[in-house]
């Protein structure tokens, strides 16, 4: 290769044994979607000859990136292998909570605003004494929450497929799990808490469900990641371990 690079995909099973001659070509396409303002990689120009300006301001308002804007994007031949790549990778996943299913939209949670207080409420966090808190040792990995976001959204969409749409901003998301779960989680400096809000089941089960899809996050990022979790019981933190041993209240 010109530059002396290659990528060696092996953590996902559909690309494994995949090798990329050329880095810039999936670095370029990742980028295109993982946009901020300091690089600018959408031309608002050309999308607006195509017709797609509406699809880009809803990308950038509200993270939701439209089928027709990432064929804009990545081109008709290379929009399934990135599409694909980058819904693996959990950076990005497919939104099925639009009434019209014929236009299919995709959420990054990496372009979703910050929450305003003023227009769409506080968070509802302290809402419930039903805590748990996910540590990360001394710093939280940059694109975990985000992930946690997309794999959330997937079980949603699977096997819930008629729940409220959740709320999706910076740091911060509400969910809905059908009737089972109603939960928010916000992201902190070194750690991510998640709020049971309401449950038809034992609140210890959406926290062991969230604990899976962290272990996929480990398969992704791979050995170095690790989780601790705590929950609160009668104010205190005790470990998830132990309130599952003894089946404390509240969770159980």
């Amino acid at each position: 290769h010109e530059l002396g690079y290659i990528i060696h995909i092996t953590n996902l099973k559909s690309y494994k044994g995949c090798v990329i001659t050329n880095p810039h070509w999936l670095v370029d396409a990742t980028t295109k979607i993982m946009y901020n303002e300091d690089v600018k990689k959408f031309d608002d120009d050309q999308a607006a000859k195509a017709g797609l300006s509406e699809d880009v301001k809803n990308g950038l308002k509200k993270g939701l990136i439209s089928r027709n804007l990432l064929e804009f994007l990545w081109g008709e031949q290379d929009v399934g292998f990135f599409l694909k790549f980058l819904e693996q990778n959990l950076l990005m996943c497919r939104w099925g909570f639009d009434k019209d299913k014929k236009k299919p939209n995709y959420i990054v949670p990496s372009l979703v605003p910050r929450m305003n207080s003023r227009v769409d409420g506080p968070d509802s966090i302290d809402k419930s004494e039903l805590k748990a808190y996910f540590t990360f040792g001394n710093y939280l990995t940059l694109g975990v929450f985000e992930r946690l976001v997309c794999q959330v959204i997937q079980s949603t969409l699977s096997g819930f497929p008629e729940s409220k749409a959740p709320k999706i901003y910076a740091g911060y998301s509400h969910h809905y799990l059908g009737d089972d779960f109603e939960f928010a989680l916000r992201r902190e400096n070194n750690f991510i808490v998640c709020s049971v809000l309401s449950s038809k089941k034992a609140p210890i089960k959406c926290v062991t469900r969230l604990l899976k899809m962290f272990q996929k996050l480990g398969d992704l990022l791979g050995k170095g990641f690790s989780v601790n979790t705590s929950l609160i019981v009668d104010k205190e933190y005790v470990e998830y371990s132990q309130v599952k041993a003894k089946k404390m209240a509240p969770w159980y």
